[in-house]
């Protein structure tokens, strides 16, 4: 092979790796670069070999770079609550002084489960620990937690004083650990009541949703509202004829709750239900949403926007059992305004998070095609309207878990599976205009995690929470981040001056 070829061999590499390396990361500087060196008339073969090289190196160079420069891994956190201790993660949560809680189970080898509460410093310092055991009585299980004004953590979920019953339960603990009171409801009937959601309003109120049984209609939805120190302040029932139950709620700046959950549950079909409470607990209306097909369909997360439209999310069943994602809203008065629906043909979706930031609704969700045997995730994001704006769809083994706008820079979490090993990374990304990612950062230094469970961002940390727990083992991973905006960038890459006392400073 003589010189020649050689030298074309490299410009074919270096094209290549350019255009893929533009049209999957959006390194237009990258590409600018192979285009003005390819324009040149040299005269050098040699030259022209070291050039393409050089930006070969280069295009490598600029994605990792501009991934390490965005996002800076700060520290990791493992908990075990005892060697031969099985923990598992479920949320978390941070408040105004950067502590951050933690929510998840723990448990011994062939004994009863417990609730587990943990409270990290901004440095990753372990401030206290708490188990919540019901004095022994069964097994104790977390479903959601907040954090009210005051940065006490309240805890919802189902205790269970035999196999065949559990109750509603609500707990809370000061900021200090402190238990401070523990409230259990044990329907009527004596069966299966739990609380699955759980929010705080600007006053320190705290509102709680999830179902009971009953013996004429089997589960009915359920609402309660509680003051700061505990006291119940009401307790609401929806009940149709079929099974209702509460998924998730959320709160405006006048204290009205808004709830949304399924009724007219059946072995084949259920609804959408979505409720507006005022704070006195005066039900103000509700909408009963039944998907095109009249089969299965389920609510799992909803959102306000600043004039007070609730935007609702979760699946939709079309034909052949096979789930769409929606994005239903509607307006302050409870009427259904527009719906969105992502067909995901053969694959069943499920939204994983639902974010309203100014003009645009974000979703993400999780797409699992049966056909292929592959689990993906997907972004859409559309206007006030209702129009798609954008679609965008992970690669094979990405999932995505939420977004955030970082100034004006859209921020994708998820996960990656890392392979032999099987398990889980954090994955990050910057949207581009266009449906593609302008950066991705995947941290390969993290091993052993089998679950992401929750993201957290606070200013700008972002906190990732996982496990690795299996049925004879586990343990609680936690991981902060930081995320650095186009100014840190440059201010760390400024230009050195000197002031007048001649030590340099950066400008």
């Amino acid at each position: 092979m003589n010189v020649q070829k050689i030298i074309n061999n490299i410009h074919f590499l270096t094209l290549f790796f350019a255009v893929f390396i533009h049209f999957r990361f959006s390194l237009r500087p990258t590409f600018r670069m192979f285009i003005s060196i390819f324009k040149l008339k040299l005269r050098n073969p040699f030259a022209t070999m070291m050039k393409s090289t050089a930006l070969l190196f280069f295009i490598f160079l600029s994605h990792f770079s501009l991934s390490q420069n965005h996002i800076s891994p700060l520290w990791k956190k493992d908990f075990k609550n005892g060697l031969n201790s099985i923990n598992k993660a479920s949320a978390i949560k941070t408040d105004r002084f950067g502590n951050c809680y933690v929510m998840g189970t723990t448990s011994m080898i062939d004994s009863s489960k417990d609730i587990l509460l943990i409270k990290y410093t901004a440095e990753g310092s372990e401030l206290w620990h708490r188990v919540f055991d019901n004095n022994n009585i069964g097994d104790n299980f977390p479903k959601a937690m907040a954090l009210d004004l005051y940065g006490d953590a309240w805890i919802c979920g189902i205790s269970k004083p035999t196999p065949e019953t559990c109750d509603f339960l609500v707990t809370k603990y000061s900021n200090e650990g402190v238990p401070q009171f523990t409230y259990k409801y044990d329907g009527p009937e004596h069966l299966f009541d739990e609380a699955n959601c759980i929010g705080a309003d600007k006053l320190g109120n705290v509102y709680v949703g999830g179902y009971t049984t009953s013996s004429d209609s089997g589960l009915d939805l359920l609402v309660l509202r509680f003051y700061a120190d505990g006291t119940l302040a009401w307790k609401k029932k929806y009940a149709t004829p079929k099974l209702d139950q509460a998924t998730a709620l959320v709160i405006d700046d006048s204290c009205n709750v808004y709830i949304c959950g399924n009724t007219n549950n059946s072995q084949r079909s259920s609804d959408i239900v979505v409720l507006k409470y005022d704070s006195a607990g005066n039900l103000k209306w509700f909408q009963v949403y039944d998907g095109i097909f009249n089969e299965r369909d389920a609510a799992n997360m909803i959102r306000l926007d600043d004039s007070l439209n609730v935007y609702v999310s979760g699946f939709v069943n079309h034909t052949n059992d096979r789930s769409d994602l929606p994005v239903l809203k509607f307006d302050p008065y409870g009427v259904l305004v527009k719906e969105a629906l992502y067909n995901g043909v053969s694959a069943d979706c499920e939204a994983t998070s639902l974010r309203i930031e100014k003009e645009s609704v974000f979703i993400t969700g999780r797409k699992i095609e049966y056909n292929l045997g592959i689990t993906m995730g997907v972004l859409l994001k559309y206007n006030k309207a209702g129009t798609e704006k954008l679609f965008l769809k992970t690669p094979d083994d990405i999932t995505f878990n939420a977004t955030h706008r970082f100034g004006n820079t859209e921020i994708l979490f998820g996960s990656k599976l890392t392979h032999p090993e099987s398990t889980l990374i954090p994955f990050i990304a910057e949207l581009d205009t266009l449906p593609q990612f302008r950066w991705t950062f995947a941290d390969s230094t993290v091993y052993g995690i089998s679950h992401f469970v929750d993201v957290e961002v606070d200013g700008g940390s972002i906190y990732f929470l996982g496990d690795d727990a299996g049925d004879a083992t586990g343990t609680i991973n936690l991981l902060k981040y930081k995320f650095n905006s186009e100014a840190d960038n440059k201010k760390k890459s400024g230009t050195i001056k000197s002031n007048k006392s001649g030590i340099p400073k950066n400008k």
